[in-house]
């Protein structure tokens, strides 16, 4: 992992091109993401091996290790359970959903999704707590819920699991849950437009529509990787898509056509990653070459900077929420 820290504003740099040809050839999907959470000045993330760790930032090291190591289980997804961020679930590649407590150094229950298999894996995953859901979605387009019960005191218990959607793509990027909107699960694919589904009402309530046929007459390729809400409006949904764009829909409208399709970094590389700002002003948007462009979403996504990267993914963006910085792993 590559970890990067800033405390001051970005400063400008030039982009080498990239042929998003070459860069698809070697993806088979952009669904693998590792989320990154702050404690104070700790964040805890996952490995290619299966191990957890705890980092301290300001001393820049590890300070603990979780779980065992195991082939094909890298860990995909982690979101925690509690406030305090002892307990947390996380994601493997061997379509395993866990629940592991830091404290006694353990696991409290393991969930295999036995409906998914290497060629249609589990790609991400979003935590409900306030109805007490999980929701996943697989490579295919097939998205699940699977309830579950916990109590400090009794432990942890999985429900059983239920396909509530499926969605008609070529493969599946990532399933989003935007701050703002705390019922919806947004799903995001290459070959169909952004749909959003309800969690507590377990069905699809919003579905975007592709922008109109080239000068052709040829529908225009879909590609979406990424989403999050406007802080102020949050009817408006910001998209980034693999074709170094930034898309926004009204999701008041039914079937919403792009009310703006902004073409960015034209010689770039394709966007995979995108988190607002807490105070909502400017947009971090990542591309496969390792580097983020810093948007001003008052001004029309004018490019404010770009921070320079090492070549690679961009796995995920996270801001702190109270000080002046950035992470984000590659």
């Amino acid at each position: 992992f590559f970890f990067l820290m800033i405390r001051r504003p970005p400063r400008s740099t030039q982009s080498r091109s990239s042929a998003a040809s070459d860069v698809y050839k070697r993806q088979e999907y952009m669904g693998k993401n590792i989320l990154i959470t702050w404690r104070k000045m700790r964040l805890i993330v996952g490995d290619d091996t299966g191990l957890i760790k705890q980092i301290n930032l300001e001393e820049g090291k590890v300070i603990g290790k979780y779980g065992t190591q195991e082939k094909n289980a890298n860990i995909i997804q982690i979101h925690f359970l509690t406030q305090d961020q002892k307990v947390f679930l996380y994601l493997q590649k061997n379509n395993t959903i866990n629940v592991y407590d830091s404290e006694i150094n353990d696991l409290l229950g393991q969930y295999t999704v036995h409906e998914a298999s290497a060629e249609d894996p589990v790609v991400s995953f979003e935590l409900y707590q306030e109805c007490s859901k999980i929701a996943f979605v697989q490579r295919s387009g097939k998205f699940s819920l699977l309830s579950y019960k916990f109590d400090e005191d009794e432990g942890f218990v999985f429900g059983e699991a239920k396909v509530v959607h499926q969605v008609k793509c070529e493969f599946v990027s990532r399933l989003r849950k935007c701050v703002g909107d705390e019922d919806s699960a947004f799903i995001l694919c290459r070959g169909s437009t952004v749909t959003r589904i309800s969690v507590s009402k377990e069905k699809e309530t919003w579905k975007s529509k592709n922008v109109s046929n080239d000068e052709l007459d040829l529908q225009v390729p879909i590609y979406d990787m990424d989403c999050c809400l406007d802080k102020e409006k949050k009817h408006l949904l910001y998209v980034c898509t693999g074709y170094q764009k930034v898309r926004i829909y009204d999701t008041r409208n039914p079937r919403s056509k792009p009310i703006q399709d902004i073409l960015l970094d034209k010689e770039g590389s394709p966007f995979n990653n995108m988190s607002l700002s807490q105070c909502g002003s400017l947009l971090f948007v990542s591309n496969l070459k390792g580097d983020v462009l810093v948007l001003n979403t008052k001004k029309n996504m004018h490019q404010e900077g770009k921070l320079k990267g090492n070549s690679g993914t961009v796995k995920d963006i996270v801001l702190h929420k109270s000080q002046p910085c950035l992470l984000y792993t590659s």
